[in-house]
């Protein structure tokens, strides 16, 4: 089974739902209201509150046993305002109810220690205020240490004075071994509560960060080469490369335009989504690297990030394979369904770019071309350049077409892939 975390045990405890909206409204009241709130105080405090109402409700008829009224009476208004605390807590005003059990417990080790004296150990708690105070709700941790040193001084400055004036109205050597016995297993508790709800609280965090970190990881390999996501770990700053020789593809859904003003959202996302599944398989079953898509573009490369010699046949294969795929989704969908392609070859230069949404993209002529070829192509065909053609001799069959103007390119001689030889 698997630790649960504080604020899960807390959220529990409460049986009720809002506590946390609650808190995120006092926010900017100088209190760190927030989920950290609750895992410092709401656990320990679920159970911390209703265990200080019943002791102190015991010892209401033990002072007066002990003819000790006014710490009968005190004890009185304690179970009220542990009482208090209760109602507060389950009520997600976490901080009110520990500010008003930290104001209990300092006035009353004050006034125990004053009417029976240093040896009953009753000033103990302000030393454990001291050191629960840590758990409190203040937003800087030089606050916590300074409120810390305020009760260590505080204790101090009350049992100097106890000692030299002398308790009020001590008890006698049995009751006070019995209360400094109590007391002393009520500080070496509440300690190892604390203690308990800070490593439940780091291990429950580091749990967390490890999840967020491999989430993290795991979504930087996937938008961009996991080569390249290693150098962006590392800090490099900025990545640009140059690559002598690479082939680009550009793939087009034809007519998804107009589908688009036709058919409904949730089908046309399907449509798309589940060409460009099968697409991406394709891709990683070849060792190639997906760029990105735009809109119902799809762009792909071959020798990026590390160089091979056939690219131009891996993606030259790719091509011919999503041509097929594309048809394949279509007749499962019972829509008709093809791709425009185009293919072009030699350097360009890939890099990293953005600060927040960060895009690993290529540039060159190279890249342009292919993005024309695709866009003067026929439906379910592979257009490619001169270039690519000369890779690609002896592999595969080709059908030149005629002198093409292509825009921004003027009068080009390309060709239609054919099957591999």
């Amino acid at each position: 089974m698997t630790e649960t975390s504080a604020t899960e045990v807390a959220g529990r405890s409460a049986g009720r739902e809002g506590i946390w909206s609650r808190l995120a409204a006092r926010e900017g009241e100088g209190y760190e209201n927030d989920l950290d709130v609750s895992s410092r105080i709401y656990a320990p405090a679920a159970s911390g509150y209703p265990a200080a109402l019943l002791i102190h409700g015991s010892l209401i008829p033990l002072f007066y046993a002990l003819d000790r009224l006014f710490l009968s009476g005190f004890n009185i208004l304690s179970v009220v305002l542990f009482a208090a605390c209760i109602l507060l807590n389950r009520r997600g005003q976490v901080v009110a109810a520990f500010l008003l059990a930290s104001i209990e417990i300092c006035i009353h080790a004050i006034l125990a220690t004053l009417i029976l004296g240093v040896e009953t150990g009753f000033f103990l708690f302000l030393l454990i205020q001291s050191s629960i105070v840590i758990l409190g709700p203040m937003r800087e941790w030089r606050m916590r240490v300074m409120s810390c040193a305020m009760f260590a001084v505080l204790a101090a400055i009350l049992i100097a004075y106890v000692l030299i004036a002398g308790p009020s109205r001590p008890l006698g050597v049995e009751w006070t071994a019995v209360f400094l016995a109590g007391n002393m297993l009520a500080t070496t508790f509440i300690l190892a509560l604390m203690l308990r709800v800070y490593d439940r609280a780091v291990t429950t965090a580091e749990a967390g960060l490890k999840v967020e970190h491999d989430r993290s990881e795991a979504l930087l390999d996937n938008i961009m080469p996991p080569k390249v996501s290693m150098r962006l770990k590392a800090g490099e700053e900025p990545i640009a490369d140059s690559h002598a020789q690479v082939t680009v593809l550009f793939a087009d859904i034809v007519g998804f335009t107009e589908r688009s003003a036709t058919m409904p959202p949730e089908q046309l996302l399907k449509l798309l989504n589940a060409a460009f599944t099968r697409f991406d398989r394709l891709v990683e079953a070849r060792g190639l690297e997906k760029i990105k898509t735009i809109g119902d573009a799809y762009m792909v490369v071959g020798g990026i990030p590390e160089a091979r010699d056939d690219h131009a046949q891996a993606v030259a294969g790719l091509a011919l394979e999503m041509i097929d795929a594309c048809e394949e989704v279509g007749r499962e969908m019972g829509d008709p369904l093809s791709v425009r392609v185009g293919i072009n070859s030699g350097p360009v230069v890939a890099g990293v770019i953005g600060e927040k949404k960060l895009a690993y993209d290529l540039w060159g002529d190279v890249v342009n071309t292919a993005s024309r070829m695709e866009s003067h192509g026929e439906p379910g065909r592979v257009q490619i350049t001169e270039a690519t053609r000369a890779l690609l001799e002896g592999a595969y069959s080709f059908e030149r077409r005629k002198a093409v103007e292509i825009k921004g390119k003027g009068v080009m001689t390309t060709y239609f892939l054919r099957a591999a030889k």
